[in-house]
């Protein structure tokens, strides 16, 4: 097991706790992790760019001059390629599929070692809870960003910190959302380019004791 310590709002230490091994203690494999990320955005990436072939676009039904006898060059149709307003060749498509396929098993495991690469290189922050009044304040949550700032478990106000909350705490995440540098989700949809994408992951304890259950279960099933 490896031992975190468990801090409160102000940053302050307030005892530990034991991550499990399996969890965030598991061997490396950068190459899983960049093959389980390029999938996940590409299965993200919406096909919205699209181009008309010359069948088409509007106009170009009869032939523009005669075949034969004006030294010209023959032509069949103004909306062939070569001309003005004519189909695009080999454009982008709406009907292209970028998706890529990955199984349950390697996906799942990318996931623990992006939580492991966050364990080992001390960018998890583990609270023992949040307290936010009512109605939700962002001042609250600023100041407690702040406060890791200034005892060092934070580098910098510009780092990006992954807020992963349970679902019954949803109104942390209306106090947090007008920091640009917080992103908040929930346990269940805590995902690879989330956690990829912000330098530091924060839960409260509750949080963090589902996410273990959530994840062993699924370690377990595979």
């Amino acid at each position: 097991m490896i031992s975190f310590n468990i801090y409160n709002q102000k940053g302050e230490s307030v005892g530990s706790y034991d991550l499990k091994a399996n969890i965030f203690g598991i061997k490396m494999n950068p190459a899983l992790v960049h093959q389980a990320i390029r999938a996940q955005m590409a299965n993200a990436r919406p096909t919205v760019a699209h181009t008309k072939i010359r069948s088409e676009v509007q106009g170009g039904g009869r032939k523009p001059w005669k075949q034969k006898g004006t030294g010209r060059a023959r032509q069949g149709s103004i909306r062939a390629p070569q001309w003005k307003g004519g189909g695009i060749v080999f454009g982008p498509r709406s009907d292209r599929n970028y998706t890529q396929k990955i199984n349950k098993k390697m996906k799942h495991q990318a996931l623990l070692m992006s939580l492991t690469d966050k364990a080992l290189n001390k960018r998890l922050i583990i609270l023992d809870k949040i307290e936010v009044a009512f109605p939700p304040k962002t001042k609250i949550m600023a100041n407690l960003i702040q406060n890791f700032i200034t005892n060092g478990c934070i580098d910098n106000k510009l780092s990006k910190v992954l807020l992963t909350l349970s679902p019954r705490e949803d109104y942390i995440i209306k106090a947090s959302q007008n920091l640009p540098n917080v992103k908040t989700c929930v346990i269940d949809r805590l995902n690879l380019g989330a956690i990829l994408k912000s330098k530091y992951l924060m839960l409260p304890l509750e949080a963090l004791k589902a996410l273990e259950i959530k994840l062993q279960g699924k370690s377990t099933n595979s």
